[in-house]
């Protein structure tokens, strides 16, 4: 559990710069390298409503699959050859939606702003034009390179990050120029921590049996309501001790 809070502050933090109401068109792959609170090899797979994110951690090989759709977001952990499915729907989950109604959650994230200097600097990443562009308010400053011929956002590879941040800046609005960020630097001037982020960016078609198989064969623990579980545990404790027995091991 310790490793996918580490994983979404990761991603929740770069997102949280730039957009959240990106409408994914873009099919293919995304491999991301990052040093936001730990290095962290990301890769994210998308076709139409479906996202998918997957890294390796100490505690095994975490899958997070996000359909924008239905809003599950359904995290499977391997280990051993051992499988943990637990799924979450972010649209119907009253725990998220009191974050999304915190008065003071939404008024910090309305005056996330900052000064925005795009230069005529440009260069190919990963065989994509981009252009960069200086970013700087009170609590950070750096630059990104976004390739702007990329019918792509940062909001796309975790769609559920919406549910979170309630806000409607698009990379347009925000700096002026669409696109997708290929390298970001950036410093936090209160703690002078310094974080990067290199994304590869991989157009391809992607067959969706990628993502049925991982949830073929396994049992999903819906986690959405923590009131229904306490009464599914009376009526199912046999199943319940079996869930906690897997997250368990999964992070021994």
């Amino acid at each position: 559990m310790k490793n996918m809070i580490t994983i979404f502050s990761a991603i929740f933090t770069i997102i949280s710069f730039h957009t959240v109401e990106a409408q994914n068109k873009f099919e293919g792959i995304v491999k991301m390298k990052n040093t936001t609170e730990q290095e962290l090899e990301i890769t994210f797979t998308l076709k139409d409503n479906l996202a998918l994110m997957e890294t390796q951690t100490d505690h095994g090989k975490i899958h997070i699959l996000f359909d924008e759709t239905t809003g599950d977001m359904t995290t499977i952990t391997e280990k051993d050859g051992e499988r943990l499915a637990i799924k979450m729907n972010m649209n119907n989950n009253p725990y998220v939606s009191q974050m999304n109604n915190n008065e003071v959650q939404t008024k910090n994230i309305s005056k996330k702003t900052a000064e925005v200097i795009v230069t005529k600097e440009k260069k190919t990443i990963h065989g994509f034009e981009c252009v960069k562009v200086i970013g700087k308010d009170k609590n950070s400053e750096g630059e990104a390179w976004i390739a702007k011929e990329l019918d792509l956002d940062m909001a796309d590879l975790v769609p559920q990050a919406k549910k979170y941040m309630n806000q409607d800046k698009t990379m347009r609005a925000f700096t002026g120029v669409d696109g997708f960020i290929m390298e970001m630097k950036m410093k936090d001037l209160k703690t002078g921590k310094e974080y990067t982020i290199e994304n590869e960016v991989i157009q391809q078609p992607i067959p969706e049996s990628i993502f049925k198989a991982l949830t073929e064969n396994v049992e999903i623990f819906d986690m959405t309501d923590m009131r229904q579980i306490m009464l599914d545990a009376q009526k199912n404790p046999e199943k319940m001790q079996k869930m906690r027995e897997m997250m368990m091991k999964m992070n021994e």
